[in-house]
């Protein structure tokens, strides 16, 4: 079995971010941790609380727990955000996932909902990447554009504390937004107003 967990790893770099399903008695990560040649980080992953209970027990548990390269999560509700803690636009194409032999079969329903936060997660990442890379050229343009002006503009840090514990509106456009005007006018005394550029010119 460990073996197995060991194959998985041969074509690893060092930004390589290794996922390991099943904890079990710590074995396989022992080897693994022997084997790295770079830093990588390696979050684990384990259903049982019993499972991490026992590990803990172990002479060998501390000097895993205590290596800087390993996370151990305890499966639950908000897994998907947890697991999301680790997976980034740097790591999202570069993930080694390992599967403790027998946990999908054992902790079938904790094994699906691994799999499946996991492909939320990625799918999530890739597109915000590929967002950023498509716009990537027009952030640059405008900004290029904007410089002229920065000198003249305020910077948002001047504003800090300034407002203080006074009550804010946010304006959206719609059809709401002319039916209130009034009331908005006799209001801005005492709330701030904060409107995007499409009611700026209305308000």
């Amino acid at each position: 079995d460990i073996d197995n967990v060991m194959s998985k790893l041969q074509n690893i770099n060092s930004q390589t971010l290794i996922i390991v399903f099943g904890l079990g008695t710590g074995e396989h990560i022992k080897s693994i941790l022997h084997s790295l040649k770079f830093q990588n980080k390696i979050l684990i992953i384990e259903p049982c609380a019993e499972v991490i209970k026992k590990f803990l027990k172990l002479n060998y548990s501390k000097y895993i727990l205590q290596d800087k390269r390993i996370y151990l999560i305890y499966f639950q509700e908000d897994i998907k955000f947890l697991i999301s803690n680790f997976i980034n636009e740097i790591n999202v194409y570069n993930l080694s996932i390992i599967i403790f032999p027998n946990y999908d079969r054992v902790f079938i329903r904790q094994y699906r909902k691994f799999v499946k936060c996991l492909k939320e997660i990625r799918n999530s990442v890739i597109v915000n990447l590929s967002t950023a890379l498509k716009l990537s050229q027009r952030f640059f343009s405008s900004l290029v554009k904007n410089i002229s002006y920065i000198p003249q503009s305020i910077a948002v840090n001047k504003l800090k504390k300034i407002y203080r514990d006074m009550p804010a509106i946010v304006v959206s456009s719609g059809p709401s937004l002319e039916k209130n005007m009034d009331q908005l006018k006799e209001l801005q005394k005492y709330f701030i107003i904060i409107s995007g550029l499409r009611n700026l010119k209305a308000l």
